[in-house]
């Protein structure tokens, strides 16, 4: 277990999921900057819980929603304490012609195969509300090395969305990484 303080509005939103039977965590680039002793721009989260059990939860709570936003996806923002949040159940997604838009998206049941999606290592973590991490292809170590590297291979990360490979420029040039 990490000692991570995730913010009251993060970690309510995970113990409102976790008290309802669901997983939920923190992901991507907070779990990489808060290992990085940055300060996350944005705490996003990643549930077993379908949307609409999200957004069913949220109305129990009054807690808002920003209604249509990404629901196509799997993602339900909730905004509370004034921070919006992205709740996105667990999910696989495939993409055709367009590589910024997935033709199909999915849900899935493993945390270990939402974050297999992801663009990078170090952005393919995730934290419990109890600080415990999670990892499954390598990133901590990659962020020890300071380096910048695909979840699986590079060519399929890159033809899923081209923009990865811009996110890959930024990422390299901010936090002083190679690539590899």
């Amino acid at each position: 277990k990490m000692n991570v303080t995730i913010p009251s509005y993060a970690k309510k939103i995970m113990e409102m999921l976790n008290g309802a039977g669901f997983e939920a965590y923190v992901v991507g680039g907070a779990v990489r900057d808060v290992l990085l002793n940055l300060v996350p721009e944005d705490f996003d989260i990643t549930t077993s819980a379908r949307p609409e059990e999200v957004l069913q939860l949220a109305r129990e709570r009054q807690i808002k929603t920003v209604e249509k936003l990404g629901r196509n996806y799997g993602v339900v923002m909730l905004v509370l304490e004034g921070r919006p949040v992205e709740v996105a159940t667990f999910r696989g997604e495939r993409y055709g012609t367009d590589p910024h838009r997935p033709v199909q998206v999915w849900y899935c049941d493993q945390l270990k195969e939402d974050l297999g999606r992801r663009d990078f290592t170090v952005n393919a973590m995730a934290l419990d509300a109890e600080g415990q991490l999670y990892d499954f292809y390598g990133g901590q170590e990659d962020l020890r090395r300071r380096v910048l590297r695909t979840v699986g291979e590079a060519r399929l990360r890159y033809g899923e969305d081209a923009l990865r490979m811009y996110r890959a420029c930024r990422l390299v040039a901010q936090l002083d990484f190679a690539y590899q």
